[in-house]
């Protein structure tokens, strides 16, 4: 009768598995199951041919056998100590292979065939991102860019009614800048993206939600612009700086101005823009900016194009949503969350 005897280097992670055979009528006779990682380019491999030795081949040369131990942590100590040729080599053991300290990596053959084929939707993709097509849909959602005037104003909560972190009032002056007429689309991320993440599929023209900040940074960069700043969003909300309450350019707000404290999204632009012609900077979905957020950084804010981008665990939020009430759409209220939370009433809108 056969028994199966496993050798586990390690219990979590990538599991290096040996299945030793051994034939119950000669005993002596032992035959292993060996497994092979290799480079992407299949020059260097290593081949585990027992519980304590491999075989060793770099760039194409001769295999050279060699010893190896688990030391731990998920670590893999590997000795060559053939005459002239000794060498130690230590790698981590991941849920691909093996990868040593310079990032070079041996994948099983799952992985190997995984990592291809994750390559090949990379370059597939990048060839779609160049093509003419591609750049014409650029194009297009570069016309929806609204030209800013900078200027100087009191960033902050000049009604004396808002929450500390809308404190203290402090100058900011801004360089000229452009912003979207609209919040970012499902239509837009699906024909951008390829992908629509959103809460409800049944709208098309209301704005992605359910996004990331990870996520709207990318979007925005790959149609070549960015998340606008915290204290750009406010001027462009605030038309120029100006002291307007909220960003449909009015002191008081009604349901025929912004879509709030309702129960979904609506297609965007169905409410009166602002003076700058800028459309849903109160309501409809929260609006992910560049910026990480701290309740003390008014106090600590420069003058010039000021931006938090250092560090942080949370990021900013503008504008309120569909389901929050007026006091969160005042043009100088600060929100902020995860930036790997993915909130139905958070979408965003890009600057350059």
């Amino acid at each position: 009768m056969n028994r199966v005897r496993e050798f586990k280097v390690v219990k979590a992670g990538f599991l290096l598995m040996f299945v030793l055979i051994v034939n119950g009528c000669k005993a002596n006779e032992e035959a292993y199951k060996v497994q092979t990682l290799r480079s992407l380019d299949g020059k260097t491999s290593i081949t585990f041919i027992s519980p304590e030795k491999v075989e060793w081949v770099e760039g194409g040369a001769p295999k050279i056998e060699a010893e190896y131990k688990n030391e731990g942590k998920n670590m893999l100590r590997v000795e060559i100590k053939q005459k002239g040729k000794e060498k130690t080599m230590v790698f981590s053991i991941t849920p691909d292979g093996l990868e040593d300290k310079d990032g070079n990596a041996l994948y099983s053959e799952f992985a190997m065939a995984k990592k291809k084929e994750e390559m090949g939707r990379a370059e597939k993709e990048d060839e779609r991102l160049h093509s003419g097509k591609f750049k014409e849909i650029i194009k297009k959602y570069e016309a929806l860019l609204v030209p800013v005037k900078g200027g100087c104003f009191q960033m902050g909560d000049t009604f004396n009614e808002g929450e500390v972190d809308e404190e203290p009032l402090h100058k900011v002056c801004l360089d000229d800048f452009q912003i979207d007429k609209y919040e970012v689309t499902q239509k837009a991320h699906m024909e951008v993206m390829r992908s629509n993440p959103s809460s409800r599929a049944d709208c098309m023209d209301c704005p992605v939600d359910k996004t990331t900040w990870m996520d709207a940074d990318k979007f925005c960069k790959t149609i070549g612009k960015r998340l606008p700043t915290e204290a750009e969003w406010e001027y462009a909300a605030r038309e120029g700086g100006g002291d307007v309450r909220y960003g449909f350019g009015k002191n008081e707000i009604s349901k025929s101005d912004a879509n709030y404290d309702s129960e979904k999204s609506m297609p965007v632009g169905k409410f009166a823009p602002n003076a700058l012609g800028i459309y849903d900077m109160s309501g409809n979905v929260y609006e992910w900016v560049e910026d990480f957020y701290s309740r003390e950084y008014y106090k600590n804010s420069p003058e010039k194009n000021p931006r938090y981008v250092e560090s942080g665990r949370l990021r900013v939020l503008r504008g309120g949503s569909w389901n929050h009430d007026t006091e969160y759409l005042r043009s100088s209220s600060r929100f902020s969350s995860s930036p790997f939370y993915k909130g139905k009433y958070i979408g965003f809108r890009c600057a350059k």
